[in-house]
């Protein structure tokens, strides 16, 4: 039975995060890796509305800038995957870290980028209010990555020194998610292949990435004791099965060729080469809350 000793349990109980090293072995990485980036391809080829896309630049090569693919183990866009995933030993983690007798995973979402644009989102978290009871966040990496940023529990009443709000998510304002906080109100995640990171997804958090990436971001809920789900080992709801049909319309991107989308999506990807202008005008006139300037940008 995986279960994690007593410094990592006092250390997420203090910090609200933890990353467990090599808990996954290298033939079932590979296989995850094969069959994810597969998944990839085939959402591209049959035009997968169930994608994010987080700055739609043109189309290359007919890719639209893939962000992350919804209901990865849907049948339609591949067969082995579910089996891969579920071959993962980690349930004993979520519960211990999220006090779950029972539980069930509410979300799943395969992450990816382009290897060219780089990426980082807005502060936000993943749970309308801090603190998170009952929920657990977890991102299995399937790649090295560096950057991922998170203010800790002990921080998070300090938020309200740069103008963020300290519980709700809600409250959150545009210039909120790219405030440039200073480093000493946030810790940056560096993981390798294979690692896992758990946090309490009340948290305000950052992504941010530089190269390619590659992993699943997932959220668990509790289940009331008496309940239960048999999609054991993660105990998937039911849209996120293989065999269950998702309906198209509520689709999250449109693969749009109209010439205003296309004019869209070339003044975003000009925009790409240059620091954010708003945010240094911005800055020019702020005391004490200032806006990254290289978010998203090649700069970054």
């Amino acid at each position: 039975m995986n279960l994690l000793n007593s410094v990592d349990t006092s250390f997420f109980k203090q910090k609200g995060y933890i990353v467990i090293k090599n808990q996954i072995n290298e033939e079932v990485i590979k296989k995850l890796h094969k069959n994810s980036k597969e998944i990839i391809k085939e959402a591209i080829n049959i035009k997968w509305p169930h994608v994010k896309v987080y700055r739609d630049y043109p189309h290359f090569f007919g890719k639209p800038n893939i962000f992350g693919v919804d209901y990865p183990f849907n049948s339609l866009l591949g067969k082995n995957l579910f089996d891969v995933f579920n071959s993962l030993k980690i349930d004993n983690f979520i519960k211990q870290l999220g006090h779950f007798e029972n539980f069930e995973t509410e979300l799943i979402r395969l992450h990816t980028n382009s290897n060219f644009f780089n990426y980082q989102g807005g502060w936000h978290r993943d749970y309308a209010t801090f603190s998170s009871p009952g929920y657990l966040t977890c991102i299995i990496y399937l790649e090295d990555e560096k950057g991922f940023k998170i203010v800790t529990k002990e921080k998070n009443k300090l938020l309200i020194e740069y103008g963020i709000d300290t519980n709700s998510q809600s409250n959150l304002t545009v210039k909120d998610s790219f405030t440039d906080l200073p480093k000493n109100m946030y810790e940056v995640v560096d993981v390798n292949r294979g690692d896992i990171l758990f946090f309490e997804p009340g948290l305000l958090h950052q992504g941010f990435c530089k190269k390619y990436r590659l992993h699943y971001h997932m959220r668990f809920k509790k289940l009331e004791n008496g309940k239960t789900n048999h999609n054991k080992p993660f105990n998937f709801i039911k849209d996120f099965l293989p065999d269950t049909k998702i309906d198209e319309n509520i689709g999250t991107y449109n693969y749009s060729k109209s010439l205003r989308s296309r004019i869209k999506r070339l003044r975003t990807f000009i925009l790409y080469f240059f620091p954010r202008i708003k945010s240094l005008i911005y800055n020019i006139f702020a005391k004490k809350k200032k806006l990254s300037i290289f978010h998203s940008t090649i700069w970054q």
